[in-house]
């Protein structure tokens, strides 16, 4: 084979073996590839780079597959396992979230959004938010979306406005009038669609 081996890495805690060894091996099979990320991760689970790349990798390899093959619950495993390492990355925790919304998983999607935001430290969560927002809107659940947009309020009260107008637009009515009559009752409440 024209791969390189993995089996002679004299130094395995040695990011740049590993490294050298992925790189050489670059037309390797999917599943060799797996097995030299395995071995790497098993010394060096830790390592952004090595993770970043076999999530990678992994989510291009599983998309020429049918939405219906089984593998799909590996790969989505495979991200829960580096999370478990990477929790502080938002990079992973928006790449999974991605892949996930590209699987149609609703409810997994939600909670992994919510897992990211009870992992990432409060700088971080604008990124998470940004994303969450925007999926929320293209949901038809609106109860869901309600308690999502209610959470992003407490943090966000400049999206009132924003969250106003969505409901208006679900034709949840009750909820919309209730944060009109907020907006009108802030002294401090400034429109930014300058109403």
């Amino acid at each position: 084979s024209s791969y390189t081996s993995y089996d002679n890495i004299k130094n395995p805690l040695n990011f740049k073996s590993w490294w050298n060894t992925l790189i050489s091996s670059t037309d390797a099979p999917y599943h060799i590839r797996v097995q030299i990320y395995e071995a790497a991760l098993s010394h060096l689970p830790a390592s952004y780079k090595l993770w970043y790349n076999y999530l990678n990798e992994s989510r291009t390899y599983i998309k020429q597959f049918s939405l219906k093959d089984p593998r799909y619950d590996v790969i989505n495993n495979l991200h829960e396992r580096a999370l478990l390492y990477m929790c502080k990355m938002p990079r992973i925790w928006l790449d999974y979230i991605d892949f996930l919304i590209y699987q149609y998983k609703i409810t997994q999607t939600r909670k992994t959004f919510d897992n990211a935001l009870k992992a990432l430290p409060i700088t971080q969560h604008e990124k998470i938010w940004k994303e969450y927002i925007e999926w929320i809107k293209g949901i038809d659940c609106p109860k869901t979306v309600m308690k999502v947009f209610q959470r992003y309020l407490k943090l966000n009260q400049d999206a009132k406005e924003d969250f106003f107008y969505f409901m208006v637009e679900l034709k949840e009515f009750n909820c919309a009038c209730k944060l009109i009559i907020e907006i009108l009752n802030d002294d401090m409440f400034y429109s930014k669609k300058g109403k």
